[in-house]
C-alpha cells in the first residue's frame, strides 16, 4: 500500500467518525415541541451552540431545559449572533425533542415572548411537524 493511499484511508476513517459524532439520532425529528422559558445560559461555541432555559411548569416547579443548536456560522445565517440571548430573556423555543424524554431538544426556531423572531428556521428546512406544548408562558 502506498503512502497516499494509507493517508487517504486514515482521513476517510476520521471523517466517518466525525459524521457519526454529529448524529441527530437522539432527537425525534417526527415531533416538535414548543417550550416557553427564561434564558439562563447561551454558549456560542463549536461544534454546536447551546441554549439553556428555566421552564416553569403548571404546578410552579422550575425545569432545566437544554437545546442544541447548529454551529455559530450556521446560526449566524439564521439571524443569530453571540449576543442574541441574554440571561433573563423570555423566549419561546420550537425544537425536536430528545427521544429519551429528557428536557432537551434540537433547536428549530426561537422567538421572543412577544412573538418577534430571534432565530428563524433554517433556510430550505422542511416545516416542523405540528407542535405540542411544554411549560407555561414566561
Amino acid at each position: 500500500m502506498n503512502r497516499s493511499c494509507a493517508i487517504g484511508c486514515v482521513l476517510w476513517l476520521c471523517s466517518a467518525t466525525a459524521f457519526a459524532h454529529h448524529s441527530f439520532a437522539v432527537f425525534d425529528s417526527d415531533k416538535s415541541i414548543t417550550v416557553h422559558g427564561t434564558v439562563v445560559n447561551f454558549q456560542w461555541v463549536n461544534p454546536h451552540c447551546w441554549l439553556d432555559l428555566d421552564v416553569m411548569t403548571g404546578d410552579g416547579q422550575v425545569e432545566k431545559w437544554g437545546f442544541e443548536g447548529a454551529p455559530p456560522l450556521m446560526l449566524r445565517n439564521q439571524g443569530v449572533s453571540k449576543d442574541s440571548f441574554k440571561v433573563g430573556d423570555k423566549v419561546i423555543v420550537t425544537a425536536h425533542p430528545r427521544k429519551d424524554g429528557t428536557h432537551a431538544g434540537s433547536l428549530l426556531s426561537v422567538t421572543s415572548a412577544t412573538g418577534e423572531p430571534i432565530m428563524a428556521p433554517r433556510p430550505g428546512a422542511a416545516p416542523a411537524p405540528a407542535a405540542s406544548s411544554s411549560g407555561s408562558a414566561p
